[in-house]
């Protein structure tokens, strides 16, 4: 029987086992995944969080962002789905022989015809040839939605990054300090969209 995320949490509690892993790679101990994010920030936020992940011990291998010669990554595509660079470089990621999958995470933007409206632009810049899994992960809101979660903070109808910012005086700039700072247990038990984001790079 498979034992679940929450399931293996509490088993190393209980067992007063550490969870913290050697995150040192060494040959065939590690998942090497292709992720591309909304912006900029982004890139070291998620850099932060998969680290943040890895440590808990909880995935079947620790997660390795694919690099890339020139190329920041995790890769930011700007913001524009429309951009037809991002099919070159997802054709480009699915080449690298040692990526096992390739993760879009992309916002929402509150609003159910938009998370549709993204999903769909997203699927039209996968090419076809593509010869590694593509996984994209529409985030409801915005990626502060996080955030707002793990600091049980309510966002109602405004934006997340909006409440944030008249309640914490965040800054979009601050993004990246969160990235190891996100309660992954409580996101994994809460958010539908962090959920997925945790099967997709376990599976």
């Amino acid at each position: 029987m498979k034992v679940g995320y929450t399931e293996i949490y509490l088993i190393c509690e209980i067992m007063g086992k550490n969870t913290k892993r050697n995150t040192k790679y060494n040959k065939n101990n590690y998942r090497e995944i292709y992720l591309f994010v909304e912006d900029s920030y982004g890139v070291v936020f998620f850099k932060k969080l998969i680290e943040n992940i890895n440590n808990l011990n909880i995935l079947k291998k620790p997660i390795k962002i694919s690099k890339r010669n020139g190329i920041t990554t995790p890769q930011s595509i700007g913001g524009y789905l429309c951009n037809p660079k991002i099919e070159r470089d997802i054709l480009a990621a699915s080449n690298f022989t040692t990526c096992e999958k390739i993760i879009i995470v992309i916002d929402g933007d509150k609003n159910q015809n938009k998370i549709n409206e993204n999903k769909d632009k997203i699927k039209k810049h996968i090419p076809k040839n593509i010869n590694k899994p593509c996984k994209e992960i529409i985030i409801d809101y915005e990626i502060e939605e996080w955030i707002c979660m793990c600091n049980n903070i309510k966002w109602g109808n405004d934006k997340p990054s909006d409440i944030l910012k008249s309640k914490l005086k965040y800054k979009k700039s601050q993004l990246p300090n969160y990235g190891n700072k996100l309660d992954i247990i409580y996101l994994y038990n809460n958010s539908n969209s962090f959920k997925q984001f945790i099967y997709e790079l376990d599976n």
